[in-house]
């Protein structure tokens, strides 16, 4: 909620003295008190702040943690994210298309759309390219107009034309077609990025 992304955003400013201060703290309330109610938001708190400070295994183990501890949680759906972005970094792509979708089991959670775009980026280091296009497809429908995640429609659009060009049965001429069926206002557009990057291959 509110509360949780002003006590992130107070945490990115902090200097990393302060950081510790805060994690340390958190750590400390955490063994002070294991029944509380919202408990589970603190150890959320502590897993992001491990992570913004540069100690990413801390903080995707406390995530597994509060998982194991806490599944009933309204953050299980995040802590997943972070685990699958995580593993993402690590190059562990297998795993972080199955953490990825873990949160797309969560229908209604916020970070749903982001988590679908990246586990089709996962697809489509795997080589799964027909499936990694269908995924592209669902992402970008999830990230339309009134969508928190509208802002990553256009970055979505472009990686349309690029992953069409990796699908086998992706053929040059029924792209404008398809991407006509996508979205009528910006087939032109993905077309011209299509065109970009066949030109790139030697397709054109």
């Amino acid at each position: 909620g509110m509360k949780l992304k002003n006590w992130q955003e107070e945490f990115r400013k902090c200097v990393p003295e302060l950081r510790k201060i805060a994690i340390d703290s958190l750590k400390q309330g955490l063994s002070e008190a294991n029944d509380i109610d919202g408990i589970d938001e603190v150890v959320f708190q502590l897993g992001y702040f491990q992570s913004m400070s540069g100690d990413a295994d801390s903080g995707a183990q406390t995530m597994k943690g509060l998982l194991e501890d806490y599944p009933q949680s309204t953050y299980v759906p995040e802590a997943w994210l972070m685990i699958a972005e995580y593993l993402f970094d690590k190059q562990e792509v297998s795993n972080a298309l199955a953490a990825y979708r873990e949160v797309d089991k969560h229908k209604t959670a916020r970070v749903r759309p982001y988590a679908k775009y990246k586990s089709a980026w996962c697809l489509y280091n795997l080589q799964e390219f027909e499936k990694a296009y269908k995924a592209l497809v669902v992402t970008l429908d999830m990230c339309g107009p009134g969508s928190p995640w509208n802002h990553l429609y256009r970055e979505v659009m472009r990686d349309v034309a690029m992953f069409y060009a990796s699908w086998e049965d992706g053929i040059p001429e029924d792209a404008v077609h398809e991407f006509l069926k996508l979205d009528k206002e910006n087939a032109q557009s993905m077309a011209q990025h299509l065109a970009a990057v066949y030109s790139q291959q030697g397709k054109f």
